[in-house]
């Protein structure tokens, strides 16, 4: 005849569709797929853990990666973009934190000169964002500004900025 109910039946889709609320029906099918999904989730917030601790300009792009490759989980999709979030909010405290500490180097520098200098001080920290460049420097009359690159994405925040007045009483 034309062969088409000879062949060998396919175990497609639907077959795993099948499979999987088959093991979903018994106590032990439910925990077998629960302990497969925690060892999952697991795995990957130990991944998430070890991107956190890297800085926000070398993290980022592998939390991008770790976001595209979670997108068919709805459980990871909705978790791990705000853990990405908060690695960036990290990154902005970081930065804030290493404002302070640079225009502390600064006024020191005033203090043992009589004058601000003309450029950034050895040894300040750099900016959190570059991890290589260091923060903007702009003299003025009454004051002084340091910046950072910031990061246009994935928040929409620009440079960072503090003003350090000279004259405060």
């Amino acid at each position: 005849e034309d062969g088409i109910r000879d062949l060998v039946r396919s175990r497609g889709l639907g077959d795993v569709y099948k499979r999987q609320i088959e093991e979903l029906t018994t106590p032990q099918g439910i925990g077998n797929a629960l302990a497969r999904r925690g060892a999952d989730l697991m795995q990957t917030l130990t991944q998430l853990k070890a991107l956190a601790a890297l800085p926000y300009i070398e993290a980022k792009p592998q939390f991008d990666a770790v976001i595209a490759a979670s997108q068919s989980d709805p459980l990871k999709r909705a978790f791990i973009p705000a853990l990405g979030v908060l690695c960036f909010h990290r990154a902005k405290l970081q930065t804030r934190l290493d404002m302070m500490r640079t225009a502390v180097a600064v006024l020191q520098w005033q203090a043992a000169n009589g004058a601000l200098p003309e450029s950034l001080p050895p040894g300040v920290p750099t900016d959190p964002f570059t991890r290589t460049q260091a923060f903007g420097y702009l003299l003025a009359p009454e004051a002084f500004t340091l910046t950072s690159k910031g990061s246009e994405k994935p928040h929409g925040v620009g440079p960072l900025s503090m003003t350090i007045p000279l004259n405060a009483q």
